[in-house]
């Protein structure tokens, strides 16, 4: 959880750092074809920037707190096996670490997302690429499926 906070740190220092070139009027908003349709003033759109990127983080801090509690639900592949109580407290370090990567997965799409962002309003009329932020969505969500497979991979064999 401690790694997590610090990604945030990093993440929103990087926010703000990288915002203060951005115009007072932001570009924050693009069609299909990369052009800018909506505009946010600079401060608004770094609050709502660090907003974003603090979500990953608080749904992990909800969860994390949700499974303390030894009646919370959770839905895994031979629950009753993993969830024994000799195995529950493994089960739950296991599946609190398997959040925090995916949380972390999260924030490094939204460093990139804030960086095409920041490139995009560097041009005038603003543009956003469409085929890079295509390419960082499908590198996000093969990330995820990836990394979805190994989560549950994990759980689906029988010790």
């Amino acid at each position: 959880m401690r790694t997590l906070l610090l990604g945030y740190g990093l993440t929103a220092a990087f926010v703000v750092l990288s915002g203060a070139v951005l115009p007072e009027r932001v570009a924050s908003h693009f069609d299909a074809g990369g052009a800018a349709n909506g505009y946010l003033p600079r401060s608004m759109y770094l609050l709502t920037m660090l907003v974003v990127c603090a979500l990953p983080v608080l749904a992990c801090l909800a969860a994390a707190a949700s499974l303390r509690n030894p009646r919370a639900r959770i839905n895994l592949p031979h629950r009753a096996v993993w969830l024994a109580p000799d195995r529950r407290e493994e089960t739950v370090r296991r599946i609190r670490r398997g959040m925090g990567q995916f949380s972390a997965c999260l924030l490094v799409f939204l460093w990139y997302v804030q960086w095409l962002v920041v490139r995009a309003n560097r041009h005038s009329p603003a543009h956003l690429p469409t085929a890079w932020m295509l390419g960082g969505l499908v590198v996000f969500v093969v990330v995820t499926v990836v990394w979805l497979r190994g989560f549950l991979g994990q759980f689906r064999k029988v010790p």
